[in-house]
């Protein structure tokens, strides 16, 4: 007879994705089938939701599978009430700053928002304080993730 095992907890989930566990996306699986959901938000810590938590933590494989069972980027969670689209902008601020030195490639960058936005996160969501994705990318290091960021994601209408 197999043994029994309790359902995982968010708790588990957010240890498995924040260790990069390959397991992660199996045991998020898990919880939702135990009747979580994708949109679930630490209730103990930051308050933050599952998908930012694995945008914090630069986990790409539980980013998709967040993505692929529902979790929605626009959603703020946090008391600061920032969205996965917002922590994306400001988390990859850094590293497509560094790839693009490396590569000079003026086109690379912000993977993580341009996953986001093709699974329908809003880059025009304003944060409590009124900014979007954009103007956090245009606020960091002199403009120059901002100009990178245009690059990806030309302005429409002037946002």
């Amino acid at each position: 007879m197999a043994a029994s095992f309790p359902p995982p907890t968010i708790r588990d989930v957010i240890t498995a994705s924040h260790k990069l566990d390959p397991g992660a996306p199996d045991l998020l699986a898990a919880y939702i089938e135990a009747g979580g959901s994708a949109d679930d938000a630490d209730p103990e810590y930051s308050q933050w939701s599952l998908l930012r938590y694995a945008v914090e933590h630069g986990n790409e494989a539980m980013i998709v599978a967040l993505l692929a069972h529902g979790a929605d980027p626009n959603l703020p969670s946090g008391p600061d009430g920032l969205a996965p689209i917002h922590h994306a902008a400001e988390a990859d601020i850094d590293v497509t700053i560094q790839a693009t030195i490396e590569r000079d490639d003026l086109h690379y960058g912000f993977a993580t928002v341009q996953l986001l936005v093709e699974h329908r996160a809003d880059l025009n969501l304003r944060t409590p304080d009124g900014q979007t994705a954009r103007d956090i990318a245009h606020a960091s290091h002199a403009g120059i993730a901002g100009d990178h960021f245009d690059r990806i994601f030309p302005p429409v209408d002037g946002t």
